[in-house]
């Protein structure tokens, strides 16, 4: 179907398609070879970082099965560091928050600013 939407596309706007869509995640590459070898050369947080390795460890599923669509490489840890929370990822352990929100010292971060006024304390509705 020369000239049409990639079936992804098309199914994402809706439009019915010949088949859903198939799309794979990260967790998908484990198995290859190649995805292993990439983890005994970059550490997880090096390689959802550097926008070369990441490229190349999404790509690998491709290769290998030929999916409509993929997810980039990356993490939902990537979210921690802005929030000013350190993290590392320790093997059959996972991920690991060095310095975890003390939930007894609630407070509003100044660089978001607090609706009430207040800095610190709860604030009830």
């Amino acid at each position: 179907m020369i000239g049409q939407d990639p079936l992804l596309v098309r199914a994402a706007r809706g439009e019915r398609t010949e088949r859903p869509p198939v799309w794979l995640m990260r967790q998908a590459g484990r198995h290859i070879p190649e995805y292993r070898e990439i983890c005994e050369e970059y550490s997880f947080r090096e390689a959802i970082t550097t926008p070369a390795v990441a490229e190349e460890i999404t790509l690998l599923s491709a290769e290998y099965y030929d999916p409509d669509g993929l997810v980039i490489y990356s993490d939902i840890l990537t979210a921690l560091e802005p929030l000013g929370f350190s993290y590392h990822v320790e093997s059959d352990v996972g991920p690991v928050i060095e310095n975890p929100a003390d939930r007894s010292r609630r407070s509003c971060p100044t660089s978001v600013g607090c609706s009430s006024g207040s800095t610190s304390g709860s604030r009830r509705r």
